[in-house]
């Protein structure tokens, strides 16, 4: 019981090291939002999102999902397996797509110490090009130090990319220019004069668009659907719209076979690092797809534990995405323009 005692001391005196470490580091450098957060999400930010994709986009398509729903061989929750399988690997290989993410999460480790991260993506991916904007703001930390002083170094504010003509030029803005807008139900903006050169900025010669659209890329969740029986086969529902043509599938993912799956575990560590030890308690689904077999909207709610600066902690998360698929949608002129001024 004492060296229980005594090892819980000096574990609490080192996070007490650490987090002063950071928190000097911090300090002048941002001022976290405090106020109050949307429990919803910003929606319609494409402006084609109830729009199905076009014949060349549905040309580019190479599992049918329609086939895996019918198929009266297989059980409703392999059913789903195979049809996220099949979509990320649609979305691998689509003609062009174009997305917006949006991710609320709460760490706590105790009442002291929580706060929420927002992150947020859009990303307009085509053979000529890829736009890539990801906006990431810790909010809310109030007293939580420990947390904020982890998280907060790792998030740069912001990051903006576009790959054209085998060159790649990324931009960067600071945290202190990203803006949490509760009024449009927690939008994270930057203005365009807030963007500079980053670090790597300038031609590479070789990368372009396509290089980036992959497998890896088109994973949306930690689960690996590649591991049979991951999808529990309670709480299914398949419905289809037959007006706009696509279907509403909801599941939930099976946490035991999730945990025991080494490549779902390793991502999910990766993912939310630096937690370790972590593990799903809850993972749900809500996906929307059209019938060609590419994503429509993605909603997720999880929450998953491990261990955070030697302390036992949880992340409650929800993650939504819409998707489009129009050439409009695809526009990448306004990150031109930007990397057209700083290049002047």
């Amino acid at each position: 019981m004492k060296t229980d005692l005594i090892k819980k001391i000096i574990t609490a005196m080192c996070v007490a090291v650490i987090v002063a470490t950071f928190g000097a580091m911090l300090v002048g450098c941002y001022d976290s939002y405090e106020g109050e957060v949307s429990a919803d999400y910003p929606t319609n930010i494409l402006q084609d999102v109830n729009v199905a994709p076009d014949e060349a986009v549905v040309a580019s398509v190479a599992v049918d999902i329609e086939a895996i729903l019918n198929d009266t061989t297989l059980a409703d929750n392999e059913k789903i397996r195979k049809v996220m399988d099949g979509l990320e690997e649609n979305e691998s290989k689509v003609l062009r797509y174009a997305y917006f993410k949006y991710t609320k999460g709460n760490t706590k480790i105790d009442d002291a110490n929580n706060f929420t991260l927002i992150d947020q993506r859009l990303k307009k991916q085509d053979a000529a090009a890829k736009d890539d904007i990801i906006l990431k703001l810790p909010i809310n930390n109030g007293t939580s130090t420990a947390l904020y002083s982890f998280y907060a170094p790792i998030v740069a504010g912001g990051t903006k990319g576009i790959f054209a003509d085998g060159d790649l030029w990324r931009l960067k803005t600071d945290l202190d220019n990203v803006t949490y807008n509760y009024d449009q139900k927690g939008l994270l903006t930057v203005a365009d004069d807030a963007w500079k050169k980053g670090s790597d900025w300038g031609p590479n010669g070789k990368e372009n668009g396509k290089d980036t659209q992959n497998r890896e890329e088109a994973k949306k969740t930690a689960i690996n659907f590649s591991c049979a029986n991951i999808i529990s086969s309670e709480g299914i529902t398949i419905e289809h719209n037959d007006e706009e043509g696509y279907y509403t599938l909801k599941f939930k993912a099976d946490v035991a076979v999730a945990n025991a799956d080494k490549t779902t575990v390793d991502k999910l560590a990766n993912d939310n690092k630096p937690a370790s030890n972590v593990k799903y308690n809850l993972l749900e689904y809500t996906v929307t797809v059209w019938d060609c077999g590419l994503f429509r909207t993605i909603n997720t709610k999880e929450n998953w534990s491990g261990s955070f600066a030697g302390q036992d902690s949880d992340a409650d998360v929800e993650m939504y995405y819409e998707f489009s698929y129009s050439e409009r949608d695809l526009d990448h002129s306004k990150t031109q323009a930007i990397i057209d001024r700083l290049d002047a």
